[in-house]
């Protein structure tokens, strides 16, 4: 629960942003906007990047005020919100999870059972991110791409997406990562680099919070602006 919702708007300077919550930094990130944008608005900052304003404004009070994306409200870019995810995509797979599984293996110096059981549950848990992650990557962005060309055909909608997403959320892989974290903080007696193992954990606790706002992102903005598309064309 965060302290303070603010709404953002096109005219607050994005530093000024960022500052405010630093889970904007990997919004930055997702959109391709490098830092060092001085004083900067939103919007002037989107310009420069071509990044959809809306779009980009969407997501940040999203995930700063968990306020949920209305299809009545603002008009989204879904490809800049498919771009934003593959992206995001990119993050846990190809730095996030390699960095923990990394820092891990260094602060885990003494080789022994248990050593083997948590890289064995990191790795598992890593596997099923790349699973779900890749299957995204194929058969929803794939579908969309589809229809925003004016083509729906098959059985195939986003609700059956929204339906196999949920085990993401509250079920199997989370329960992975909360088994992980038990098992790390229960029964590994760290005896020497406590500052390294903590680090660790303090990045996949950040990798919980920020895959939680990726699938929020999903949840409240993809979806219905998938629905609202899929609304406007009828099977074949």
């Amino acid at each position: 629960m965060k302290k303070y919702r603010t709404s953002y708007k096109p005219s607050d300077k994005l530093c000024d942003i960022v500052c405010s919550d630093d889970a904007m930094l990997q919004v930055l990130n997702r959109f391709e906007i490098p830092l060092g944008f001085g004083e900067k608005t939103v919007q002037q900052v989107c310009d420069e990047r071509q990044v959809d304003c809306a779009t980009f404004l969407c997501i940040i009070n999203l995930i700063h005020s968990e306020v949920a994306y209305s299809v009545n409200d603002m008009a989204v870019s879904i490809p800049s919100v498919m771009e934003y995810l593959r992206h995001s995509h990119h993050y846990f797979l190809d730095f996030c999870l390699p960095r923990i599984r990394e820092n891990l293996v260094k602060a885990m110096q003494i080789t022994n059972k248990m050593t083997e059981l948590i890289l064995r549950a990191f790795d598992e848990y890593a596997l099923e991110m790349r699973h779900h992650m890749n299957d995204e990557d194929q058969k929803v962005f794939t579908y969309v791409s589809g229809l925003l060309q004016g083509q729906r055909e098959g059985n195939y909608n986003v609700l059956a997406f929204a339906e196999d997403h949920h085990p993401i959320d509250d079920s199997h892989v989370e329960a992975r990562l909360s088994e992980l974290k038990n098992m790390i903080i229960k029964y590994y007696a760290a005896e020497e680099n406590d500052l390294l193992l903590n680090a660790v954990l303090e990045d996949i606790f950040s990798c919980d919070r920020e895959l939680s706002n990726h699938c929020l992102v999903e949840d409240s903005v993809l979806i219905p602006a998938i629905l609202k598309l899929e609304k406007q064309l009828p099977k074949r």
